[in-house]
């Protein structure tokens, strides 16, 4: 190997590993709901969506995940492996809020949408009550193009 291949290879592994520690690598965007606005990670492929939030120890305030789906269906989750406590909303195609629920860490009991959503938005718990959100309520976002 010559030594520009070796440097380069080093380097990709140092971004990697940068990474790894400043993050989840996620995309993210900023969501509104009236006048609450929050940053969140984009749950886009089915290893990003199989983990969700899955062993963190903390959310930062003012952020959370959206779980985006292709088609409206009834959705599930639970919190197996999750460490803080969530709120969740489920919302439809029009990116209305359909239900709101809040799930306690490592609880292994499901979690349903009680209309099919296209989209699932988790956040700590207690946000969306702080926030004055609640079922109706409309979400603001645009997922780009990757």
């Amino acid at each position: 190997m010559t030594s520009r291949a070796l440097l380069c290879a080093v380097l990709i592994l140092l971004l990697g590993a940068l990474n790894a520690c400043s993050g989840s690598g996620m995309r993210t965007v900023r969501c509104t709901i009236g006048e609450a606005s929050l940053t969140v990670e984009l749950a886009e492929t089915d290893v990003q969506k199989s983990r969700g939030l899955m062993y963190r120890q903390k959310l930062g305030k003012n952020r959370g995940m959206l779980f985006p789906y292709a088609s409206e269906e009834v959705r599930t989750f639970w919190m197996k492996n999750t460490y803080v406590p969530l709120s969740i909303a489920f919302i439809d195609d029009e990116k209305e809020i359909v239900h709101i629920a809040d799930m306690q860490p490592r609880d292994l009991d499901s979690t349903s949408s009680i209309r099919p959503c296209q989209y699932v938005l988790e956040v700590n718990k207690g946000w969306f009550e702080d926030q004055g959100i609640d079922v109706g309520d409309r979400v603001e976002f645009e997922i780009p193009d990757p």
